[in-house]
């Protein structure tokens, strides 16, 4: 095996052994994080088109969102109208 192909396995090892931050390094942080306190400084999107590209961030697939729900009972809707006008001829 020739050394790079080497280096990568014993990297691809070691990434499989990660392990959690000790309770020192956590304190540590956790003291960063409430000294310049970040959550503050982010005030998210400003701008309406900013704001509707965030507000699909989660989105996966849209099936159970509320316009596709809203859509799908106007389909049905229409759907029954079109049923009880045919019946009628």
């Amino acid at each position: 095996m020739c050394k790079k192909m080497t280096n990568e396995l014993a990297n691809s090892k070691n990434q499989a052994k990660r392990r959690a931050w000790p309770e020192k390094r956590r304190q540590m942080q956790a003291k960063i994080n409430n000294k310049t306190r970040p959550w503050e400084k982010s005030t998210g999107p400003k701008s309406d088109a900013g704001k509707a590209k965030s507000s699909a961030n989660a989105l996966k697939h849209g099936a159970r969102s509320t316009a596709f729900i809203n859509l799908r009972k106007a389909l049905m809707a229409n759907e029954k109208r079109l049923d009880a006008l045919l019946k009628r001829l």
